[in-house]
């Protein structure tokens, strides 16, 4: 991939990666720097799906939890952390239609602030509805794994170019990695 294009590696299921976002959108607003949101599965089958009892996402909620109230949300605790595969396709799917940006809001929002489970196509076909994409297609795209091979090829060049885990964001050499304020992702921006 292109270093000189920045890039915020994400999942949908991680609250840091949510808080992020939202003072990503700050930071870009900021410096008038566009980024290029890239999918990170977490954990891709057949991995088992992330806890929410163990003591690190734990602390990781907590954390976002903290940061997310000084933003006004209220995040929603869920009792499992699905599988975000179906979720990171219909994302490429939205790419094709000019439906990305509202869809990545809307799958970030069900999950964290509305207790969403978005690894089951009937809710992502919701979401997806919901954001002006047709239901039919989206069976159908989810159904035959159509953009199976975009998600995977995705979180191999996250890996070639060093990306262990979400949020991260790159830019040229530069890296930014965990939980990050809106000064830090604007000095990665404009290379400060």
């Amino acid at each position: 991939m292109d270093s000189a294009v920045p890039r915020f590696w994400f999942d949908y299921v991680d609250p840091w990666s949510f808080v992020t976002e939202i003072r990503l959108r700050e930071a870009e607003r900021q410096t008038g720097v566009e980024t290029v949101r890239a999918a990170f599965e977490l954990r891709p089958p057949p991995a088992s799906p992330q806890g929410v009892d163990g003591p690190t996402w734990l602390a990781r909620w907590v954390a976002a939890e903290r940061e997310a109230h000084h933003l006004g949300l209220d995040l929603v605790r869920t009792e499992s952390v699905p599988w975000t595969r179906k979720a990171h396709e219909l994302a490429v799917h939205a790419r094709s239609t000019d439906r990305f940006a509202d869809l990545h809001d809307a799958l970030f929002r069900a999950y964290h602030l509305e207790g969403r489970d978005i690894g089951r196509i009937d809710v992502l076909v919701d979401i997806g509805a919901r954001v002006g994409l047709d239901r039919t297609e989206i069976r159908m795209v989810l159904g035959v794994d159509r953009h199976l091979d975009d998600v995977r090829s995705l979180r191999d060049s996250a890996e070639r170019e060093g990306v262990r885990g979400v949020p991260t964001l790159t830019f040229e050499q530069r890296r930014l990695e965990g939980l990050a304020a809106v000064d830090a992702i604007v000095a990665l921006l404009t290379g400060r």
